[in-house]
């Protein structure tokens, strides 16, 4: 064989060690079904988005500050005369503020997330920051977007891990 076939020969067998693993990992299953959760889970809150600044736009202007939302519902819409179960955040409201998401006026659907939000009042002015929690295989992820001038409040999706997750219940 020729020295040129043969260092061919290597630098093939080479980039299949390299390449092969990466290739196969992005191919996997769970992060197939992990990327296409997201990629959902981004459509649907991206369908969501404008009636949210809607009624944040309202909100704002009958109370001067902007609603903040504990965590909202995962999956059917909680109903209170159901006597179901609920989210702490659902039928609760943050202790400095009287309204809570059924009082919010938003008509929220069955959604496989959860979305909270947060308000501040920094020196550059009033925000809020809407973060969307999503379950896949046993992974907790959040993603948040801000709306107002403090940009360094979103992120994209982040992998959260259980210790960050529990202490925030």
């Amino acid at each position: 064989m020729s020295k040129a076939k043969v260092t061919l020969l290597i630098v093939y067998l080479l980039l299949l060690m390299v390449w092969q693993p990466q290739a196969a990992m992005a191919r996997s299953p769970e992060a197939v079904n992990r990327a296409d959760t997201l990629a959902l889970v981004d459509a649907a809150w991206d369908a969501l988005e404008p009636d949210f600044i809607t009624a944040q736009k309202d909100y704002y202007a009958m109370t001067g500050r902007y609603f903040q939302g504990l965590r909202s519902h995962r999956g059917d819409v909680p109903d209170a005369d159901s006597g179901g179960d609920y989210p702490s955040g659902w039928l609760t409201h943050p202790t400095d503020q009287q309204y809570r998401w059924s009082d919010f006026g938003l008509k929220l659907e069955k959604m496989e997330f959860e979305i909270w939000i947060d308000v501040y009042d920094g020196p550059e002015g009033p925000g809020w920051v809407a973060c969307v929690n999503v379950y896949t295989k046993k992974e907790y992820w959040q993603k948040c977007r801000n709306y107002g001038p403090e940009a360094l409040r979103s992120h994209d999706w982040e992998l959260v891990t259980s210790e960050q997750f529990w202490s925030d219940q």
